[in-house]
């Protein structure tokens, strides 16, 4: 028999997918709406909603990468920074080694 998919009310276990995930820290954790972590995050209120079914409008999965980004907006407001679009975007591929090694400066905006 089919274990029951946890609802918003039950804390997910590690097996569970990526959008109970979601789901269940922005009303269980953050208490907040989507239109609340669309402001905070800068995602629409309809990417918020594709996040937290884990696909796209389209039906297609959400990629690993797509993942991470929104998982570092949304711990970034859950550690109580802002999270900058600017910052994140600034980051040159180049520099990609660098940053594993530690040698770049996070906070390096454009055209410093």
């Amino acid at each position: 028999m089919r274990k029951p998919k946890p609802t918003i009310f039950e804390e997910p276990n590690a097996g569970q997918n990526e959008a109970a995930k979601a789901r269940w820290w922005r009303e269980r954790i953050m208490r907040i709406t989507r239109e609340e972590l669309s402001t905070r995050i800068g995602y629409s209120v309809d990417s918020i909603d594709c996040y937290e079914r884990g696909h796209n409008s389209s039906g297609r999965l959400l990629t690993d990468k797509s993942w991470l980004r929104y998982r570092n907006a949304c711990g970034a407001i859950a550690s109580g920074k802002t999270f900058d679009w600017v910052v994140v975007s600034s980051r040159q591929p180049e520099h990609q080694e660098d940053d594993q090694n530690g040698d770049r400066d996070d906070q390096q905006q454009i055209g410093q």
